[in-house]
């Protein structure tokens, strides 16, 4: 009795081992510097997904990263930026500040069956306290198939600004 007890809890546990090595679950990870980053934002195309995926939908974590310099390369710290898109479900709004040395850092998770734009709007919402009265700069942010078919998709900006001019 007790020998078919053993045999059937072995079985079983092949069984399982089986299946959820075909399903492709998995502990695997990257180290990635980046992974502890608390996502920002959902990019998602508004598509219902039911019983399972459709093979053209790229599912991705984006990370941007930027520097906001001066006309002569100087940090402009404490900017006021928005992220938004004109596509239909494409990036909910999103407001943020870069900090003190004029850098930013957001992480999107994307679930979409395209590419992905958005416009990176900075805005000098704090006069002459930066260090200059600074114009609005808008940033066009383009993510293509190609790069979405990679699980991360890393972008680096700088952001070079223009101070504003005494009829403007």
């Amino acid at each position: 009795m007790k020998k078919i007890h053993r045999k059937l809890i072995k079985g079983t546990n092949w069984a399982l081992a089986g299946i959820i090595s075909l399903l492709g679950f998995s502990a695997c990870s990257d180290d990635d510097e980046d992974e502890d980053l608390k996502v920002d934002a959902y990019i998602d195309s508004g598509f219902m997904l039911m019983y399972g995926t459709i093979p053209t939908t790229f599912k991705a974590d984006i990370i941007l990263r930027g520097r906001v310099v001066d006309e002569n390369g100087t940090p402009v710290p404490h900017l006021q930026f928005e992220a938004k898109s004109q596509q239909s479900g494409s990036l909910p709004f999103d407001e943020f500040r870069n900090d003190k040395k004029g850098e930013f850092k957001r992480k999107y998770r994307a679930v979409t069956q395209g590419g992905v734009a958005f416009e990176l709007i900075a805005k000098d919402t704090d006069g002459e306290l930066n260090g200059g009265d600074f114009k609005t700069d808008t940033t066009e942010i383009i993510i293509s198939n190609e790069e979405l078919q990679e699980e991360l998709v890393k972008k680096n900006y700088v952001i070079r600004l223009s101070k504003k001019t005494i009829n403007e």
